[in-house]
């Protein structure tokens, strides 16, 4: 076990350090050894060559063949000695190269060419009986971007979801990009067909798919013995990471993730991180993890005031401007105002030049902007 001081952030900077440092001692031992095991072959060249001239000049030179004899006597114990020496050393203090961290990365063709705008809500809400979870929400998501959805228990976040997927009925007008493949990893894996094994699950009859699949599965953390075993066998958290592994095999445009390392041990927490830096899609996500929230949200859907309100900071940026002594109006109407520029962009993507919605908008794009530099000047 390794201790480290500090919380969560300060253990991944600790960890990245020793791993480098540990690989640079490693790479000077090896040149070390690299260094010993050719003065070693050299002396063994010479050896050879010694015995080689005791047996040609030993007949035809008096005391010939005793010189070359003890010259090879000689290098053969110093051969011994650097032997003797490099594995005491190694012995004493070997350095072993630091594990690999695997890491899973998604070959996806990610959004194939469906528009910069890939969902929209337009004054939508949702409400339980008499409980209003949100109303008059309006934002459009533009693809590859990656939103984090933040607010308290209760708030709606989970059901945000669930209207995206149609799978509740709402108020107001949802709109996803034609064509466009949703994954959603909920915060239980329950819709999985637990008689069935991995192999069926994954079954495909092409070898160089069923290939790619098996390595994925050992990048996730599966061994081979689980490839037959039933799905309903499976732990919360290896269900989640087969729930991933479908979505990489779908070619996902759009993931929803609801919780997704509420049930995952450290190493699979750091490669599912690692697998979403490099997805090339849209990501929404809602996570309690903090630092999860850090590293992969350049945007928020803020659940708060009874709606749902898009910004354009990460976490800590957003946290720093909330406790800013400075002109919190102004803040906030700079908020409300790139919030309305990036609707209309949004709009005028899908639109040509010569549509007369299109000048309106355009209009509309000029006027916003000049708003915006008149409150950051």
């Amino acid at each position: 076990m390794t201790v480290y001081e500090g919380n969560y952030t300060d253990y991944r900077k600790q960890k990245d350090h020793a791993r480098f440092v540990q690989q640079k001692h490693y790479e000077e031992q090896q040149q070390y050894i690299a260094e010993i095991e050719g003065q070693i072959e050299q002396l063994d060249t010479w050896s050879e060559k010694g015995h080689a001239e005791s047996a040609k000049k030993g007949g035809r030179a008096m005391g010939a063949k005793e010189y070359y004899r003890k010259k090879v006597k000689k290098r053969n114990v110093q051969i011994r000695s650097k032997r003797t020496r490099l594995e005491a050393e190694l012995e004493k203090s070997r350095i072993e190269a630091p594990e690999a961290e695997t890491s899973v990365s998604f070959e996806l063709e990610g959004l194939r060419k469906k528009g910069k705008r890939v969902l929209e809500l337009k004054d939508a809400g949702k409400a339980f009986s008499d409980r209003q979870l949100f109303h008059h929400a309006a934002f459009t998501v533009q693809s590859g971007e990656r939103l984090a959805l933040f607010g308290p228990n209760g708030s709606g976040k989970t059901t945000l979801f669930r209207m995206l997927l149609g799978e509740t009925d709402f108020e107001g007008g949802v709109w996803l990009s034609e064509g466009l493949t949703v994954g959603y990893l909920r915060q239980t894996a329950f819709d999985l067909p637990d008689e069935q094994t991995m192999g069926e699950y994954f079954y495909s009859p092409s070898y160089e798919e069923q290939g790619f699949l098996r390595i994925q599965l050992t990048n996730l953390g599966f061994s081979a013995g689980q490839w037959q075993l039933p799905l309903g066998a499976l732990s919360q958290g290896e269900r989640l990471k087969v729930k991933l592994l479908d979505f990489i095999r779908r070619k996902t445009d759009v993931l929803l993730l609801d919780e997704p390392t509420n049930h995952l041990d450290l190493p699979s927490r750091e490669e599912l991180e690692r697998t979403l830096e490099t997805y090339p899609g849209t990501l929404l996500f809602a996570s309690h993890d903090r630092y999860f929230t850090e590293r992969l949200a350049d945007g928020l859907l803020l659940f708060e005031n009874g709606t749902v309100c898009k910004v354009p900071y990460s976490l800590k940026e957003w946290e720093s401007r909330k406790s800013s002594p400075a002109v919190p109006s102004s803040e906030q109407e700079k908020l409300r105002i790139e919030t309305q520029l990036q609707e209309v962009l949004g709009k005028l993507s899908l639109l040509t030049p010569g549509n007369p919605e299109y000048s309106k908008l355009d209009q509309r794009f000029f006027e916003l902007s000049r708003q915006l530099r008149q409150l950051k000047s």
